[in-house]
Parts: structure tokens; C-alpha cells; sequence
């Protein structure tokens, strides 16, 4: 039922792939030791650094153009100290001119403390005048020992991670899930794949409890469970048949591989693998079901495990045939994900397909990809999200799968394209084409409701009572998390009818919304260290000249910024009022309405990110602080808004350069929530209930799945609103 072939196709005059360490050069900083052969024989390098202040590694320069798409990884073990932000392993890379000058730099995020080998994983595209590459793999400014197992610059068509930021996700709250025990069904209980779900579904806070029972465990015993997860390639005897596996699954959720599929489909259906050593293989998302909760349609994300070959990866698909459609249709089986490869012959071929039923469904999906050991990029987390969501414990909230754009220009025309599809906002920038836009603004105030984006009226000048609550986010070259957390917070605030946000009458009727997107310039970073640039000049003249145009006093000023952590803190200062209402009601919503946990592979609350070891697939959802400070330093616009008497706030959201995009649902679910509290509490008292159950929140009434708690700011504070009367 399964056929094999091996996808050689390369990249032409762009291939070069690296087996081993033969052809790279030692490279250290004066005093520092011999790069040397492991000691165990095995191909590769130990480096041993003396000093705090030792750099040394292994590197190679070939000649390459402008414009070209890379994976670089490295496989690394080590055992480092440092205190220096960058100290520690990675990898560095530099696109050099005909003259030999750095046009362009990449460093992936340090690694101190890794036992067990972490393969280091990124993508870039060199910069047009490029004509030679560099990449360095080592250490820097750190002291201890640093092996190097194995490295590769592998050529590639483009990377295929996709996600489209402008889809509109479900309005409502993830059905109450009825699946408390779950059945896995393998032959050897040790495999990667039993742990790995035994750690997701542990029984606790309402999730299902995973049993693990022999590969050919009778149905009878089956039934007994409320989702059955199938992965090995043959299913159990009494499955046997297409019909058998839907019947199962009419009251309960039932995960079969496609080979078990193909065999029960009795040739029916044909399944062969690809492998390819490119680059990972892909799958994009072709199901809007519960399933696919915090995806759109055609998102794709990696869905493939490693191969026979070093190096390589393999997925398997259905073959294309008329018999298999006429079997699908008559099973009335639809497409979950399709394959994305780098030929047409792989691509767009079925990789998953779903059934839905009433108490159940039936899902013909490979677990395989779950078992790859990740890179520093976390590929299966979105594989993970899904299997979770399938079994009624995954992604809830205003999240969303996100994949940075690649450059500033397709930004800025995306965020002018934003005010098309969505009237209730407006953008404010200059009358250029998107690559010389240096500062946008959007504005939020209900009155575009009425008047379309393109109108030459001015919707945010009216009622000018109302004050200004201002977003700024992008403010350092690379914070990817704030900005996409702030998109999905404002799309939702202006969806269409008939999934309004429940409470955008109320806030915009009280104040009027603005949103800085990018402050800093554009850095899509595939996995390497952000740059950490400073705002651009344009961002605060833009600011200030949009507030002195529009009229109305400003009441907040938020700044949303990622850091590499894992906790939430919001930090600022304003009027008394403003910092109590902070400091008493942000860490009850946060606790009460915030995002629910999320099965991530990430470090412990308070560990270091470079410290790999730290780093294991766990429930987390990351605690919130709250502090009164000065948060306005050097920055002129918020110093302004500090003497004006408005509210200055810095909201601190977890962060991570190599894994936001596997992570991008959990963080802007993070982002988008806070926002919502936060803006909330300056019109009062703003929470919505994103979780099947009803949340209790003393002491105002239960609020249902799917409802908003508004509380006027008057009944909220009656002490100030006495004062003010």
C-alpha cells in the first residue's frame, strides 16, 4: 500500500550541502584554543574556550548572489558560561560585496547550556551585491566546551512556512469537549510519540487522560474510549475496513495514519512516500473545522519527519487517482492538509482527510512529524496545536498562526489593505507606493462603520470629546509578537456582521482608538536573533502630527514589546485612578479571562532561553505582574503624553526569535488579550469569555461562553464619577 520515491531534485548552479566538517576552516581569537577532531572519532569539531572572552568556531565563505533562499543549521552540544547577551553557540552568517565588506549580518540566539545535541536551524535570503557568503558556526564570549556534530548550507526554492494575517477567525468560543479518556494504540510503548501525548494528556484542569494499549486491542475495548488514535501503519483487526473506522467514529474522534487508512480502504487508496533533501516538507491547512482552530485556509507549516538519508525529510501523501476521489466521495471524506513540496508533482496531494460527525469525526492524519526531535525553530508545535484541538484541548482565544511577511514593502501594503476589507478602521499615511512608506497610522473611532476606508472624510475627527488611547508596536527592528498581537487584537474589534465584537460600541463610544504598527524598520528574521534597531525619526514626528491634527486629549499611551521570556508584566504610570484599576483588576482578568494553558515546547518559568536543557513540551500559560514605574526614558512622545496627564503603559509579552512562528498562536492570543484588558480599563471594564464554560467573576454576574462583561466606567469607579459630576 506504500511506494517510496526520493525527490533528488536540487537547486541547479545554487546547490551546496555540507556532509561533515572536512571543508571548513578553524577560526579563534588570539589565545584561544585548537579546534580539534572529537575525541570519540565521530566526524565533527570540540572546541574548548579558556575564557570568558574567548570567540572561536569553524567557518566557511563560498561565492553566492544576491537574492538567493538558504537553510542554515548546525548541530551543537555544549556546556558554556557567560554573561554577555550574546554569549554562548550559534551560528553567525555575513553577506559580503565584490569588495568584501559586510552588507548584511545574522546571528542565530545564543545557546549556554545544551547536553544533548540541538540542531540550530534558520532561513535567510541574501541581499541583493552580494556575491560571497560566510557562516560561522561557534561561541562567543563564553568559556567551556563547545562540539560541533554537523553543519549545512542547503540552497532552497523558499521557505513554505504561509499564513494569511487578514482571514477572519471563528467569532465564538471552542465547543465544551465531551472526550475525557483517549486510547493510543501502539506496538512498542516506548516510542517518542506515547511520551510525548502521555505529557499533553494527563487528566488535569478538564483535559483527557491517555491510556496506551496494544496495537491490536479489540474494538469492543475500544468503544470504551470517547477518541481513539491509530498511528501505527495497519489498523486492528476489526477495523479492517473503511466502514469499520467510520462506525467507530460516529461517537468519538478516531486518528488513523494513512497507511491504516489505505488498508482499510482496500485499495482504494494509495499512499507512497516522498523524500527530499532540501528542505522540510509542508502542509497546508484545507479544513476550516474545529480541528483547524487558529489557522486559516492555506496556512502551511511543516508536517514531515526525518528520513533515511542525512539530512533529509520524508512525508507520504495520496496518490491522485480516480478511484481514490470516487472514494473519498463516497465516504464523504474531505481534505485536511495538503502536501507543499518543491516540485508540482509532490504538491497540492492529500495529506490529511477528516469526517466529520455529529459526537465524533474521523481523521486520516500521519502523528509522525509529532516525533521529530525539534530544531530551535519548534516545527511541530502547529502539527501539536491541531492534534490537541482534534481532542478538545487546544488552541482558544484571539491567536492566530502568523508568518512574518518578508519585507517592509508587502507590510505596509497589507496594513493598507486592512482598512479595505475591514470598515471599521482607517489608515492614515502618505500618498506613496508602500516601499518608501516609512510610518502608518490606523485609527479605530465607530464612525467608520459608516463611511468607507477610501472616503476622503475624516471619521476620527468627529466627536472629539472622546480622547485617544494609542498603540505603538514594532518599536525595536525584529518585534515580530507585538505587532501581530496588536493586528489580531484590532481585527477583531472591527469584524463584519454577523460576528461583531461584542463590546466595540461600548469602548469606541467612550474613547477613540489609534495604532502605530511599526515604529522600527522590518525584519523578517527566519529564525536568527532580531537586529533590535531604534524607532525611526518619521514614527515619532508621524505620531505627534496625527494627535495635533485630530484633535482630543490623549488618555493612554501603550507600548507592546516582546522580550525573551516567558512571563507578562505591564509597567507604567498615569493618573491614580488609571494605576489602581492596573494594579487590582489586570491580574483577576488575566486569571480569569485570559488565554488558556498551551502544550508547548518551552523552558520554565524564570529559565534562561539559553539554556536548551531548560526546554521540554509542558502546559504553561505565563504569569502576570504588574508594576508602577517610569517608563518614558528617552522617549520624547511619551514624555509628552506623561506631562499632557495621560496613562503611559509598557506591556512586556514572552518572546523568542527562533520559535514565534511554531509559537505564533499561544503569544498572539498573549498580546491580543492584554490589550483587550488593558484598553478595557480605561472605559471602564472590558472582558469577554473565550472559553466553553461559564467564568465566574465576582462580583458581577457569570458570564456565558462567548459573552462580554462591560462595566461602564461609572459603575466601575463611582467614586470618580461622584467627584466628576
Amino acid at each position: 500500500m506504500s511506494r517510496r520515491s526520493v525527490n533528488r531534485l536540487r537547486n541547479g548552479v545554487l546547490t551546496w550541502t555540507r556532509s561533515g566538517l572536512d571543508r571548513w576552516r578553524a577560526v579563534a581569537a588570539p589565545g584561544a584554543p585548537r579546534v580539534a577532531p572529537l575525541p570519540e572519532g565521530g566526524r565533527g569539531a570540540r572546541i574548548e574556550l579558556k575564557s570568558s572572552r574567548s570567540n572561536c568556531g569553524i567557518e566557511q565563505t563560498t561565492a553566492l548572489r544576491g537574492g538567493k533562499h538558504l537553510r542554515i543549521e548546525a548541530e551543537v552540544r555544549c556546556e558554556l558560561e557567560g554573561n554577555a547577551s550574546d554569549s554562548g553557540a550559534g551560528v553567525a552568517a555575513q553577506a559580503l560585496d565584490a569588495r568584501g565588506r559586510v552588507i548584511r549580518e545574522w546571528r542565530t540566539e545564543p545557546i549556554l547550556v545544551a547536553r544533548r545535541p540541538v540542531r540550530v536551524r534558520a532561513y535567510l535570503q541574501t541581499p541583493q551585491g552580494t556575491v560571497a557568503l560566510r557562516v560561522h558556526v561557534g561561541a562567543v564570549r563564553s568559556r567551556g566546551v563547545l562540539d560541533v556534530l554537523g553543519a549545512a548550507v542547503i540552497p532552497i526554492l523558499e521557505p513554505e512556512w504561509r499564513s494569511h494575517v487578514l482571514a477572519i477567525p471563528p467569532a465564538g468560543p471552542p465547543s465544551a469537549s465531551t472526550i475525557r479518556r483517549v486510547a493510543l494504540c501502539v506496538r512498542d510503548p516506548r516510542r517518542r510519540l506515547a511520551g510525548l501525548l502521555l505529557a499533553a494528556l494527563d487528566g488535569d484542569r478538564g483535559r483527557p487522560r491517555l491510556d496506551l494499549l496494544p496495537a491490536e486491542t479489540a474494538v469492543a475495548d475500544l468503544e470504551r474510549y470517547d477518541a481513539v488514535l491509530l498511528p501505527e501503519d495497519r489498523p486492528p483487526r476489526g477495523l479492517n475496513s473503511i466502514g469499520a473506522l467510520l462506525k467507530l467514529a460516529e461517537n468519538r474522534v478516531v486518528v488513523a495514519s494513512l497507511p491504516a487508512t489505505a488498508s482499510a480502504s482496500r485499495g482504494a487508496m494509495r499512499v507512497r512516500t516522498i523524500e527530499q533533501p532540501d528542505d522540510p516538507m509542508h502542509a497546508y491547512v484545507t479544513s476550516d473545522g474545529p480541528a483547524t482552530r487558529g489557522f486559516a485556509l492555506h496556512d502551511g507549516f511543516p508536517f514531515a519527519w526525518e528520513g533515511s538519508t542525512p539530512g533529509s525529510f520524508v512525508q507520504r501523501q495520496a496518490t491522485r487517482t480516480a478511484v481514490f476521489k470516487a472514494f473519498c466521495d463516497r465516504w464523504e471524506l474531505a481534505p485536511l492538509l495538503k502536501s507543499l513540496c518543491n516540485t508540482d508533482a509532490e504538491s497540492d496531494r492529500v495529506a490529511g482527510l477528516v469526517r466529520s460527525a455529529g459526537g465524533g469525526g474521523f481523521y486520516a492524519l500521519d502523528l509522525l512529524p509529532l516525533e521529530v526531535h525539534p530544531s530551535t525553530l519548534s516545527e511541530p508545535a502547529p502539527l501539536m496545536t491541531l492534534v490537541l484541538n482534534l481532542l478538545g484541548c487546544g488552541a482558544g482565544g484571539l491567536g492566530q498562526f502568523c508568518v512574518p511577511l518578508a519585507t517592509e514593502a508587502e507590510f505596509r501594503s497589507l496594513i493598507r489593505e486592512t482598512a479595505v476589507r475591514f470598515r471599521g478602521c482607517r489608515v492614515h499615511d502618505a500618498d506613496v507606493p508602500a516601499v518608501e512608506l516609512r510610518d502608518q497610522i490606523v485609527s479605530f473611532t465607530g464612525a467608520e462603520r459608516s463611511v468607507r476606508a477610501s472616503s476622503s472624510a475624516s471619521p476620527d475627527r468627529a466627536d472629539p470629546d472622546r480622547g485617544w488611547i494609542v498603540v505603538r508596536t514594532g518599536r525595536t527592528t525584529g518585534d515580530l509578537e507585538s505587532v501581530y498581537a496588536a493586528w489580531m487584537y484590532f481585527k477583531q474589534l472591527v469584524r463584519m456582521t454577523p460576528h461583531v465584537c461584542p463590546y466595540a460600541d461600548a469602548l469606541l463610544s467612550s474613547a477613540r482608538l489609534a495604532w502605530q504598527p511599526l515604529g522600527a524598520a522590518w525584519e523578517s528574521a527566519g529564525g536568527f536573533r532580531r537586529n533590535g534597531g531604534a524607532p525611526r525619526p518619521e514614527a515619532r514626528s508621524g505620531l505627534r502630527e496625527f494627535l495635533a491634527t485630530r484633535g482630543g486629549r490623549l488618555i493612554a499611551l501603550i507600548d507592546v514589546v516582546s522580550a525573551p521570556h516567558e512571563r507578562v508584566r505591564v509597567v507604567g504610570a498615569g493618573p491614580q485612578r488609571a494605576q489602581a484599576a492596573v494594579a487590582d483588576w489586570m491580574p483577576r482578568l488575566w486569571h480569569s479571562f485570559g488565554p488558556p494553558p498551551v502544550f508547548a515546547l518551552a523552558p520554565p518559568e524564570g529559565a534562561d532561553r539559553a539554556d536548551r536543557d531548560a526546554f521540554a513540551w509542558r502546559w504553561h500559560v505565563p504569569p502576570i505582574e504588574t508594576a508602577c514605574g517610569d517608563v518614558v526614558l528617552d522617549d520624547p512622545v511619551a514624555a509628552d503624553a506623561r506631562r499632557a496627564g495621560a496613562a503611559v503603559w509598557r506591556l512586556e509579552i514572552p518572546g523568542g526569535d527562533a520559535d514565534f512562528v511554531a509559537r505564533s498562536i499561544e503569544r498572539t492570543a498573549i498580546g491580543a488579550t492584554l490589550l483587550e484588558h488593558l484598553i478595557g480599563l480605561h472605559a471602564g471594564l472590558i472582558a469577554v469569555n473565550r472559553r466553553p464554560h461559564p467564568v465566574e467573576f465576582p462580583p458581577f454576574a457569570p458570564v456565558g461562553p462567548g459573552e462580554a462583561l462591560v462595566v461602564p466606567a461609572g459603575r466601575l469607579f463611582p467614586r470618580d464619577a461622584a467627584e466628576s459630576a
